[in-house]
């Protein structure tokens, strides 16, 4: 069981997480700011959006991605989704790492996505 860890945050574009364990890998994120999207499709969330991931083995081929979103100020009430990941043995896994808030506003302008 993982302790409540509550800090605060400077709020940032793509947040802090905390990860615990078990047979559940578990992603806890808060931190975010205001000046991105939940989707492609618009949808803006606050200061206080707080996502939980849970990544389990479904079996040898399949993993899911339970996800709840809570953000008082933009929802009145948390919602809960999934991701299903099929096995692709042939696939490589390149890694990404973001610089946060390099230039970030400047390529949401570019996109016409800015606030």
């Amino acid at each position: 069981m993982a302790a409540a860890i509550r800090v605060n945050w400077n709020p940032t574009y793509m947040a802090l997480d905390r990860q615990v364990g078990g047979g559940t890998f578990v992603v806890d994120t808060i931190g975010f700011n205001d000046k991105t999207w939940l989707d492609r499709v618009g949808h803006r969330h606050s200061e206080e959006l707080h996502v939980v991931e849970r990544f389990r083995r479904v079996d040898h081929d399949t993993l899911q991605d339970d996800i709840t979103v809570e953000d008082p100020k933009a929802f009145t009430k948390p919602w809960n989704t999934y991701v299903i990941f099929a096995l692709r043995p042939d696939w490589e896994i390149l890694e990404h790492a973001l610089r946060d808030n390099a230039n970030f506003d400047e390529n949401l302008q570019m996109q016409g996505q800015s606030k």
